[in-house]
């Protein structure tokens, strides 16, 4: 009776605990299942955030792209054609060529206008276009790590807390590069009237200086005014080696507005 009472009781008691721990085991599996639907939706989440921030920079990368085999482009030749005038020192267009677009600032034009041609490869093109510039070709691929994936650190199992501090850094950047693309877009609106008008200008009085008037030299210095504005615009970083937003491009940003609104209440073209 004693055994049997022992028995007995140890089944009870195990069964008890089997009861126990199925409870412990629904309740865990419940936990389980919630902490993985918000796993799931953070990295929803960070996805949808992901590829709005990727969209942004391949719109910037193409608004630079398309400038440099447009726009700049046909200023190049137009400054080409510019150089056979033989402008001296207080008539205007000799002070301008010198200060504000020297022969390296041109011949990065040149450059950048060739590389905008030819195919690269995705981390060439982030470093071209977001990170470095020019100098970025020359380095190799691995050291620039700029895979479109790795635009900030992404986590292999992102969790909750993390995400929405990553959605909010990817927002950033997603702004950014839209403020970007906006500003080179208007003021490449204004170039190119500007270059149409300056061309105009150009083959109306060839290559005789005394047939250029001052509203003819004012006109053409906007022009070169607006190619410096871009191309500053152009050259800055969004992102530096680590995927943070360089105050360089909030800086050529707000420069940009400036000189656009000052250059709409002009009216040369």
């Amino acid at each position: 009776m004693i055994i049997e009472s022992i028995l007995i009781g140890g089944a009870v008691s195990t069964v008890s605990k089997m009861v126990k721990a199925d409870k412990l085991n629904a309740q865990a599996e419940k936990i389980n299942v919630r902490s993985f639907e918000r796993a799931a939706e953070a990295e929803q989440k960070v996805r949808k955030q992901n590829e709005k921030t990727q969209a942004s920079i391949s719109k910037l990368i193409n608004r630079k792209r398309g400038i440099y085999q447009t726009s700049i482009a046909t200023f190049l030749e137009l400054y080409k054609d510019l150089q056979k005038i033989n402008f001296e020192e207080g008539e205007g267009l000799k002070e301008l060529s010198g200060s504000s677009l020297t022969p390296i600032a041109i011949e990065k034009m040149k450059e950048m206008t060739g590389v905008s041609r030819n195919d690269l490869t995705d981390s060439q093109v982030f470093a071209t276009y977001i990170f470095t510039g020019i100098s970025g070709l020359i380095k190799k691929d691995a050291e620039m790590n700029l895979s479109a994936a790795k635009i900030r650190s992404q986590y292999s199992s992102v969790m909750e807390k993390q995400s929405e501090n990553i959605c909010i850094a990817l927002e950033a950047i997603s702004k950014r590069s839209e403020r970007m693309a906006e500003i080179l877009k208007n003021l490449n609106a204004l170039f190119s009237k500007s270059l149409k008008h300056s061309r105009e200008i150009v083959e109306r009085n060839k290559v005789d200086k005394t047939k250029y008037t001052l509203k003819d030299r004012e006109a053409i210095m906007v022009c070169f005014n607006l190619a410096k504005g871009i191309k500053d615009i152009l050259d800055v970083p969004l992102l530096d080696k680590d995927g943070e937003i360089t105050k360089k491009s909030l800086d050529a940003i707000e420069t940009g507005e400036s000189f656009l609104s000052q250059i709409n209440r002009t009216i040369y073209f």
